[in-house]
């Protein structure tokens, strides 16, 4: 995600938005395009502890130019999306990009509050951070796990959901975060 430039001469502030999970247990990683070319990054920011929503930030730096994600907040019910990702498949040697088609089915709230959506396009482990996409390519989502209890399905037979975060809750934990309010005094 590229956030603007509050000044033309300002240079844009470049992110990439993941789980919160997903980073939380490395002390390092590689953060790599498709042609496995290592983009740098001076920053990461772990949002879980700060605003309750399993998210975040990492600031990349001397990084190409790249297409942005374009979010959108309204998300109806039946809504058609897609995930991609790189789950685990079962038998193969490498992580492969994987697609599923699939539509919103929920907007519901957890446990602790936390607002998901309820999706149908199957995801695993390995999906998470995942954009999900509508049919006009903006992000409504980013999956974040999956709802489901060992002891509900072993009793009841009642089969996991694919949960995300909204979009909305990406925004809103993205404007408490340290990096962008740094960013945006910065060049007020």
């Amino acid at each position: 995600m590229d956030l603007p430039p509050t000044t033309p001469s300002t240079p844009s502030l470049r992110l990439i938005v993941t789980n919160d999970h997903v980073l939380d247990k490395h002390s390092s990683f590689r953060v790599l395009t498709k042609e496995e070319t290592e983009l740098g990054h001076s920053e990461v920011e772990l949002l879980l502890a700060k605003t309750g929503v399993d998210m975040a930030l990492i600031r990349l730096v001397d990084t190409p130019p790249a297409s942005n994600f374009c979010l959108s907040t309204d998300v109806p019910l039946l809504e058609d999306v897609i995930t991609i990702g790189y789950p685990a498949v079962p038998l193969s040697r490498e992580a492969y990009q994987v697609v599923h088609r699939g539509e919103v089915n929920a907007q519901v709230a957890d446990m602790w509050g936390q607002d998901l959506l309820v999706i149908s396009a199957r995801t695993a482990p390995g999906s998470s951070g995942s954009p999900v996409i509508d049919d006009t390519g903006r992000v409504v989502g980013m999956v974040a796990r999956e709802l489901f209890e060992k002891s509900t399905f072993q009793e009841k037979g009642i089969t996991p959901y694919s949960a995300c975060i909204p979009a909305k809750t990406i925004l809103s934990a993205l404007y408490q975060s340290n990096i962008y309010k740094r960013y945006t005094t910065d060049f007020e």
